[in-house]
Protein backbone atom coordinates (compact mmCIF):
# COMPACT_ATOMS: atom_id res chain seq x y z
CA UNK A 1 0.00 0.00 0.00
CA UNK A 2 1.11 3.54 -0.76
CA UNK A 3 -0.24 5.99 1.80
CA UNK A 4 -0.33 9.44 0.23
CA UNK A 5 -0.81 12.58 2.31
CA UNK A 6 -1.29 16.19 1.25
CA UNK A 7 -2.42 19.14 3.34
CA UNK A 8 -4.85 20.76 0.90
CA UNK A 9 -7.11 19.66 -1.95
CA UNK A 10 -5.50 22.13 -4.35
CA UNK A 11 -2.17 20.33 -3.80
CA UNK A 12 -3.68 16.88 -4.36
CA UNK A 13 -6.08 17.61 -7.23
CA UNK A 14 -3.56 17.18 -10.12
CA UNK A 15 -2.39 13.82 -8.72
CA UNK A 16 -5.97 12.65 -8.15
CA UNK A 17 -6.67 13.29 -11.83
CA UNK A 18 -3.39 11.80 -13.08
CA UNK A 19 -3.83 8.56 -11.11
CA UNK A 20 -7.63 8.37 -11.63
CA UNK A 21 -8.23 8.12 -7.91
CA UNK A 22 -11.81 7.75 -6.71
CA UNK A 23 -13.31 9.41 -3.66
CA UNK A 24 -13.83 7.19 -0.62
CA UNK A 25 -17.24 7.61 1.10
CA UNK A 26 -16.42 9.80 4.07
CA UNK A 27 -16.75 8.00 7.40
CA UNK A 28 -14.55 10.30 9.47
CA UNK A 29 -13.15 13.82 9.44
CA UNK A 30 -10.67 13.23 6.61
CA UNK A 31 -11.29 13.32 2.86
CA UNK A 32 -9.77 10.32 1.04
CA UNK A 33 -9.31 8.92 -2.46
CA UNK A 34 -8.18 5.45 -3.52
CA UNK A 35 -6.99 3.66 -6.65
CA UNK A 36 -9.01 1.02 -8.50
CA UNK A 37 -6.83 -1.75 -7.06
CA UNK A 38 -7.01 -0.10 -3.64
CA UNK A 39 -3.23 -0.18 -3.35
CA UNK A 40 -3.04 3.62 -3.11
CA UNK A 41 -4.82 5.71 -0.48
CA UNK A 42 -4.63 9.51 -0.54
CA UNK A 43 -5.73 11.50 2.51
CA UNK A 44 -5.95 15.25 3.15
CA UNK A 45 -4.41 16.10 6.52
CA UNK A 46 -5.35 19.74 6.81
CA UNK A 47 -2.86 22.49 7.59
CA UNK A 48 -0.51 22.33 10.56
CA UNK A 49 1.68 19.80 12.30
CA UNK A 50 -0.92 18.75 14.86
CA UNK A 51 -3.61 18.14 12.25
CA UNK A 52 -1.13 16.21 10.10
CA UNK A 53 0.00 14.02 13.02
CA UNK A 54 -3.60 13.27 14.02
CA UNK A 55 -4.52 12.36 10.44
CA UNK A 56 -1.52 10.09 9.86
CA UNK A 57 -2.07 8.37 13.19
CA UNK A 58 -5.74 7.77 12.42
CA UNK A 59 -5.06 6.39 8.93
CA UNK A 60 -2.11 4.16 9.78
CA UNK A 61 -3.68 3.05 13.05
CA UNK A 62 -6.88 1.94 11.35
CA UNK A 63 -5.19 -0.64 9.13
CA UNK A 64 -2.40 -3.17 9.15
CA UNK A 65 0.85 -1.54 8.03
CA UNK A 66 3.21 -4.03 6.39
CA UNK A 67 6.96 -3.84 5.92
CA UNK A 68 6.45 -3.19 2.21
CA UNK A 69 4.08 -0.25 2.69
CA UNK A 70 5.33 3.28 2.11
CA UNK A 71 4.19 6.75 3.10
CA UNK A 72 4.52 9.63 0.66
CA UNK A 73 3.88 13.19 1.79
CA UNK A 74 3.69 15.75 -1.00
CA UNK A 75 2.58 19.35 -1.44
CA UNK A 76 3.90 22.88 -1.42
CA UNK A 77 6.31 24.72 0.83
CA UNK A 78 7.97 28.06 1.31
CA UNK A 79 11.54 28.83 0.31
CA UNK A 80 13.74 30.14 3.11
CA UNK A 81 16.91 30.43 1.08
CA UNK A 82 17.36 31.89 -2.38
CA UNK A 83 18.84 28.68 -3.86
CA UNK A 84 15.33 27.11 -4.01
CA UNK A 85 13.15 28.73 -6.65
CA UNK A 86 9.37 28.85 -6.99
CA UNK A 87 7.96 25.97 -9.03
CA UNK A 88 10.86 23.56 -8.37
CA UNK A 89 10.17 20.16 -6.82
CA UNK A 90 12.48 18.76 -4.14
CA UNK A 91 12.90 15.52 -2.29
CA UNK A 92 13.37 16.19 1.41
CA UNK A 93 16.43 14.55 2.98
CA UNK A 94 16.08 16.02 6.50
CA UNK A 95 13.27 17.56 8.53
CA UNK A 96 13.67 19.65 11.67
CA UNK A 97 10.86 20.54 14.06
CA UNK A 98 11.16 24.22 14.94
CA UNK A 99 9.42 23.70 18.30
CA UNK A 100 11.02 20.52 19.64
CA UNK A 101 14.31 20.81 17.71
CA UNK A 102 13.92 17.13 16.87
CA UNK A 103 15.37 16.08 13.52
CA UNK A 104 14.03 13.36 11.23
CA UNK A 105 16.16 11.85 8.48
CA UNK A 106 14.37 9.57 5.99
CA UNK A 107 16.51 6.82 4.44
CA UNK A 108 16.77 7.72 0.74
CA UNK A 109 17.54 4.22 -0.55
CA UNK A 110 15.93 4.84 -3.94
CA UNK A 111 17.39 7.38 -6.36
CA UNK A 112 14.40 9.43 -7.54
CA UNK A 113 16.39 11.70 -9.85
CA UNK A 114 15.31 14.85 -7.99
CA UNK A 115 17.04 17.74 -6.29
CA UNK A 116 17.20 17.28 -2.54
CA UNK A 117 16.73 19.84 0.21
CA UNK A 118 16.44 20.24 3.97
CA UNK A 119 13.18 21.40 5.51
CA UNK A 120 12.06 23.20 8.67
CA UNK A 121 8.56 22.63 10.10
CA UNK A 122 7.02 25.46 12.10
CA UNK A 123 3.70 26.32 13.65
CA UNK A 124 2.87 29.50 11.77
CA UNK A 125 2.92 30.79 8.22
CA UNK A 126 6.39 31.57 6.93
CA UNK A 127 7.44 35.18 7.33
CA UNK A 128 10.75 35.52 5.55
CA UNK A 129 11.72 38.57 7.57
CA UNK A 130 11.30 36.73 10.87
CA UNK A 131 12.77 33.33 9.96
CA UNK A 132 16.22 34.13 11.31
CA UNK A 133 14.60 35.21 14.59
CA UNK A 134 12.53 32.00 14.87
CA UNK A 135 15.40 29.71 14.03
CA UNK A 136 18.20 29.44 16.58
CA UNK A 137 19.34 25.90 15.80
CA UNK A 138 23.00 24.94 15.80
CA UNK A 139 22.85 23.67 12.21
CA UNK A 140 22.67 25.69 9.04
CA UNK A 141 19.28 27.21 8.33
CA UNK A 142 17.22 24.67 6.29
CA UNK A 143 16.32 25.51 2.72
CA UNK A 144 12.54 24.98 2.81
CA UNK A 145 9.69 25.53 5.26
CA UNK A 146 6.31 23.91 5.83
CA UNK A 147 3.83 23.32 8.66
CA UNK A 148 3.18 19.54 8.43
CA UNK A 149 6.24 17.35 7.77
CA UNK A 150 7.58 17.02 11.33
CA UNK A 151 4.13 16.02 12.61
CA UNK A 152 3.82 13.42 9.88
CA UNK A 153 7.24 11.97 10.76
CA UNK A 154 6.46 11.81 14.47
CA UNK A 155 3.16 10.00 13.95
CA UNK A 156 4.33 7.69 11.16
CA UNK A 157 7.40 6.55 13.11
CA UNK A 158 5.07 4.51 15.36
CA UNK A 159 4.31 2.21 12.42
CA UNK A 160 7.06 2.73 9.83
CA UNK A 161 10.82 2.95 9.58
CA UNK A 162 12.79 5.83 7.98
CA UNK A 163 13.17 3.83 4.75
CA UNK A 164 9.37 3.83 4.32
CA UNK A 165 8.93 7.61 4.57
CA UNK A 166 9.21 9.88 1.52
CA UNK A 167 8.65 13.64 1.34
CA UNK A 168 8.34 15.77 -1.79
CA UNK A 169 7.73 19.52 -1.85
CA UNK A 170 7.13 22.10 -4.57
CA UNK A 171 8.23 25.64 -3.74
CA UNK A 172 5.19 27.90 -3.84
CA UNK A 173 6.38 31.15 -2.26
CA UNK A 174 9.11 32.93 -0.34
CA UNK A 175 7.04 33.94 2.65
CA UNK A 176 5.40 36.94 1.05
CA UNK A 177 1.88 35.51 1.41
CA UNK A 178 1.21 35.87 -2.31
CA UNK A 179 -0.38 32.47 -2.93
CA UNK A 180 -3.86 31.21 -3.83
CA UNK A 181 -5.45 27.76 -4.26
CA UNK A 182 -5.45 28.32 -8.02
CA UNK A 183 -1.78 29.23 -7.90
CA UNK A 184 -0.94 26.12 -5.89
CA UNK A 185 -2.74 23.90 -8.38
CA UNK A 186 -0.93 25.52 -11.32
CA UNK A 187 2.41 24.89 -9.59
CA UNK A 188 1.59 21.25 -8.85
CA UNK A 189 0.38 20.48 -12.39
CA UNK A 190 3.78 20.43 -14.19
CA UNK A 191 5.38 18.46 -11.33
CA UNK A 192 2.70 15.76 -11.26
CA UNK A 193 4.01 13.53 -14.12
CA UNK A 194 7.41 13.35 -12.39
CA UNK A 195 5.71 12.57 -9.08
CA UNK A 196 3.72 9.75 -10.68
CA UNK A 197 6.92 8.22 -12.12
CA UNK A 198 8.57 8.41 -8.71
CA UNK A 199 5.56 6.73 -7.07
CA UNK A 200 5.84 3.84 -9.51
CA UNK A 201 9.53 3.50 -8.74
CA UNK A 202 8.86 3.57 -5.01
CA UNK A 203 6.14 0.95 -5.44
CA UNK A 204 8.61 -1.34 -7.21
CA UNK A 205 11.05 -0.82 -4.36
CA UNK A 206 8.25 -1.55 -1.89
CA UNK A 207 7.56 -4.85 -3.64
CA UNK A 208 11.24 -5.77 -3.35
CA UNK A 209 11.27 -4.93 0.34
CA UNK A 210 8.72 -7.67 0.97
CA UNK A 211 10.91 -10.27 -0.67
CA UNK A 212 13.22 -12.40 1.42
CA UNK A 213 16.92 -12.76 0.52
CA UNK A 214 16.27 -16.34 -0.60
CA UNK A 215 14.01 -14.99 -3.35
CA UNK A 216 16.98 -13.19 -4.92
CA UNK A 217 18.11 -16.45 -6.46
CA UNK A 218 14.64 -17.70 -7.40
CA UNK A 219 14.52 -18.53 -11.11
CA UNK A 220 18.30 -18.38 -11.47
CA UNK A 221 19.39 -21.09 -9.05
CA UNK A 222 21.63 -22.74 -11.61
CA UNK A 223 23.53 -19.53 -12.37
CA UNK A 224 23.70 -18.60 -8.70
CA UNK A 225 25.12 -21.99 -7.75
CA UNK A 226 27.75 -21.73 -10.52
CA UNK A 227 28.86 -18.37 -9.12
CA UNK A 228 28.93 -19.61 -5.54
CA UNK A 229 30.82 -22.76 -6.54
CA UNK A 230 33.24 -20.58 -8.47
CA UNK A 231 33.83 -18.46 -5.36
CA UNK A 232 34.55 -21.64 -3.43
CA UNK A 233 31.92 -20.28 -1.06
CA UNK A 234 31.21 -21.87 2.29
CA UNK A 235 27.68 -21.83 3.72
CA UNK A 236 28.47 -18.62 5.61
CA UNK A 237 29.91 -16.99 2.46
CA UNK A 238 26.79 -17.94 0.49
CA UNK A 239 24.59 -16.21 3.07
CA UNK A 240 26.80 -13.10 2.96
CA UNK A 241 26.67 -13.04 -0.83
CA UNK A 242 22.89 -13.46 -0.80
CA UNK A 243 22.48 -10.58 1.67
CA UNK A 244 24.66 -8.34 -0.50
CA UNK A 245 22.72 -9.27 -3.63
CA UNK A 246 19.40 -8.67 -1.88
CA UNK A 247 20.39 -5.19 -0.74
CA UNK A 248 21.83 -4.35 -4.16
CA UNK A 249 18.58 -5.46 -5.78
CA UNK A 250 16.54 -3.20 -3.47
CA UNK A 251 18.47 -0.09 -4.50
CA UNK A 252 18.94 -1.03 -8.15
CA UNK A 253 22.67 -1.70 -8.05
CA UNK A 254 23.86 -4.05 -10.88
CA UNK A 255 25.62 -6.62 -8.69
CA UNK A 256 25.39 -9.32 -11.39
CA UNK A 257 27.81 -7.35 -13.57
CA UNK A 258 30.59 -8.01 -11.08
CA UNK A 259 30.04 -11.77 -11.23
CA UNK A 260 29.92 -11.74 -15.03
CA UNK A 261 33.09 -9.64 -15.26
CA UNK A 262 34.93 -11.93 -12.88
CA UNK A 263 34.01 -14.86 -15.07
CA UNK A 264 35.24 -13.07 -18.21
CA UNK A 265 38.48 -12.18 -16.45
CA UNK A 266 38.78 -15.81 -15.31
CA UNK A 267 38.88 -14.77 -11.67
CA UNK A 268 36.01 -17.23 -11.24
CA UNK A 269 36.46 -20.08 -10.52
CA UNK A 270 38.72 -19.15 -7.62
CA UNK A 271 41.59 -21.39 -6.61
CA UNK A 272 40.54 -21.37 -2.97
CA UNK A 273 38.11 -19.92 -0.43
CA UNK A 274 40.41 -16.99 0.40
CA UNK A 275 40.21 -15.70 -3.18
CA UNK A 276 36.41 -15.93 -2.99
CA UNK A 277 36.40 -13.92 0.24
CA UNK A 278 38.49 -11.22 -1.47
CA UNK A 279 35.99 -11.01 -4.35
CA UNK A 280 33.06 -10.61 -1.95
CA UNK A 281 35.01 -7.87 -0.17
CA UNK A 282 35.57 -6.23 -3.56
CA UNK A 283 31.81 -6.31 -4.24
CA UNK A 284 31.08 -4.81 -0.82
CA UNK A 285 33.62 -2.01 -1.36
CA UNK A 286 32.17 -1.24 -4.82
CA UNK A 287 28.71 -0.90 -3.30
CA UNK A 288 30.05 1.42 -0.61
CA UNK A 289 31.70 3.64 -3.23
CA UNK A 290 28.36 3.68 -5.05
CA UNK A 291 26.92 5.25 -1.92
CA UNK A 292 25.15 2.21 -0.44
Amino acid sequence: MIYLFAAMHCEAEPLIRAMSLKAVPQQGPFHQWTSEKQDVLLTLTGIGSYSAAACVGAVLGSGRVDSGDILVSFGTCGSIRKDCRTGEIYRIHSIEDLVSRRCYVPDLLVDCGMKEASLLTGGQILDHQRTSVWYTGACELPQLYDMESAGICQAASLWMGPHQLHFFRVVSDTGDGNITPEGVCSLMNPCTPQLVRVLRKLQAFSDCMEREPDEVTAGMDAGWNVWMDGLRATAAMRQQAKALAHYAMLVGYPWEEHMERWQREQRIPCRNKQEGVRLLDELREAMQKYGL
